[in-house]
């Protein structure tokens, strides 16, 4: 007997097993799948699994919204926007699906665009605090900084104690040479959040512009200690080095600054000039040299390296690099060009 029960209990389970096996999917539950694997970060599946929700169903809007997203994280960023494009043409009124094309919009650099995507997400939705953000970025892409700091505004409004609202505007305000109220917002930001290597840094510029080169040089330090590989930080900090005459410290900056991004000319040319009030000609030529490699049309480089080579005497050199200078619009004094003959 008892094998005739266990015989029975194995039969019913195959049964049971063959029975579920012939079950259809739905839509639903492939869109649930996909949302799994969406939350596991294994976005090619997810984006298979809406795939098969939408064959099954290609009328919802929803799950065009959703495979866009996860293509977002894909930076399939053409793709996403198809997804967008249909979603609005089956629901023309979901500021969700416009303020997701704005996103991708402006990750293709297509800012008006952006701008205009956003502006009907915010029209649909006017306490959208992602789509004013996301539009005053793409606003300060294409230079509406005005723009972009009502937006910002906007995102504090809605959104107090946000800190990167107030370190883009403080960093919108700071291109508008309002450099009080940047410092302003930028020290609103870090009080907020106190690991902001942005905001001490955009801080720093501004107390630069204001003839503050130590208050610059402790934000950029602050910078450095929170993100060690910041180069513009490097770079800045030696350039308020060089203004308090501390040469060595500045080239000490450069030089980081280089290790960390070597296709930046103006950092060359600033070590340049750097090495050449320490009379390290040699040196300061190499720069220029490579500030010119990579940038060929500075004529202050070519204009500066002539005068160190004026500087050793090499004058068929000096005067070469002063007629460069001349030809891409720099100007050298008369006497200057006077002393090489």
């Amino acid at each position: 007997m008892k094998k005739q029960v266990i015989v029975f209990v194995l039969t019913v389970a195959c049964i049971h097993v063959i029975s579920c096996s012939k079950k259809e999917i739905s839509a639903d539950d492939w869109a649930k799948r996909a949302g799994a694997k969406y939350d596991l970060k294994d976005y090619q599946g997810a984006v298979a699994d809406y795939t098969k929700a939408i064959e099954l169903n290609p009328d919802r809007p929803g799950a065009y919204l959703l495979r866009g997203n996860t293509k977002l994280h894909l930076e399939d960023y053409q793709g996403a926007i198809v997804d967008f494009n249909k979603a609005i043409e089956l629901d023309p009124n979901w500021a969700e699906a416009y303020y997701n094309r704005g996103f991708a919009e402006s990750h293709l650099k297509d800012y008006p665009g952006a701008v205009a995507d956003l502006t009907v997400a915010i029209e649909l939705n006017p306490h959208h605090e992602g789509a004013y953000e996301s539009r005053g970025d793409a606003k300060a892409e294409i230079e509406d900084f005005q723009g972009a700091i009502v937006d910002f505004t906007k995102v504090i409004e809605l959104k107090p104690g946000f800190a990167d609202a107030y370190l883009k505007r403080g960093s919108s305000k700071l291109s508008l040479e309002d450099y009080q109220g940047a410092i302003a917002d930028l020290s609103k930001a870090v009080e907020l959040e106190p690991d902001l290597a942005g905001a001490y840094h955009n801080r720093g510029c501004a107390k630069a512009q204001l003839k503050d080169p130590q208050g610059a040089i402790a934000d950029y330090t602050k910078a450095i200690a929170l993100k060690p590989d910041f180069a513009d930080a490097y770079r800045n900090r030696g350039l308020a080095k060089y203004h308090l005459k501390d040469y060595q410290g500045a080239i000490a900056d450069y030089t980081k600054a280089i290790t960390l991004k070597p296709d930046f000319a103006p950092t060359y040319y600033n070590r340049g000039i750097a090495k050449s009030f320490l009379k390290d000609y040699q040196g300061a030529i190499a720069d220029y040299s490579n500030a010119i490699s990579l940038k060929p049309d500075n004529s202050d480089a070519y204009g500066n390296r002539g005068g160190v080579y004026l500087a050793l005497n090499q004058k068929e050199k000096a005067m070469a690099d002063f007629i460069k200078a001349i030809e891409l619009g720099g100007r050298i004094p008369q006497e200057t060009l006077d002393a090489c003959k």
